[in-house]
């Protein structure tokens, strides 16, 4: 999965109500909630 803009943040509902706003104007967005979480999306070529 590609995306435009990858958000890393641990407050999921700020998180997820932003990916929601981004992707209403065509921006590809996703969100992790820690660099953990990040380095695991990013070997799967999120980015």
């Amino acid at each position: 999965m590609k995306v435009d803009c990858l958000i890393v943040d641990d407050k999921e509902a700020l998180s997820e109500s932003t990916c929601k706003y981004f992707n209403m104007f065509d921006v590809k967005t996703a969100w992790v909630a820690d660099t953990q979480d990040f380095g695991v999306r990013a070997g799967e070529r999120v980015i």
